[in-house]
């Protein structure tokens, strides 16, 4: 857990348009958030996106999508509704 963050990682996920969705494990921790520190253009977020995002095309997508969806729903039930994936990159 990061200091003032929940362990459910989901302290910013608001309303329907949700932000592209990233995973990296535990030893991968400090490369993405080197990379993360580092981001000074187009560019560098590509990169970023392609080592560590998680595209609608991803095998792992919907399962992000349904736990993501469920624990929106338990934390902000009145907000909470579909997510509008249209714009994230396949």
């Amino acid at each position: 857990m990061v200091a003032g963050r929940p362990a459910h990682g989901l302290a910013r996920l608001r309303g329907s348009l949700p932000e592209r969705p990233v995973q990296c494990g535990e030893d991968e921790l400090s490369e993405f958030v080197s990379a993360l520190s580092a981001l000074d253009a187009d560019e560098a977020y590509d990169r970023l996106c392609e080592r560590f995002g998680v595209r609608r095309t991803d095998g792992r997508f919907w399962d992000y999508s349904d736990r993501a969806h469920a624990a929106f729903g338990r934390l902000e039930p009145l907000e909470s509704g579909r997510f509008d994936y249209n714009r994230l990159d396949r």
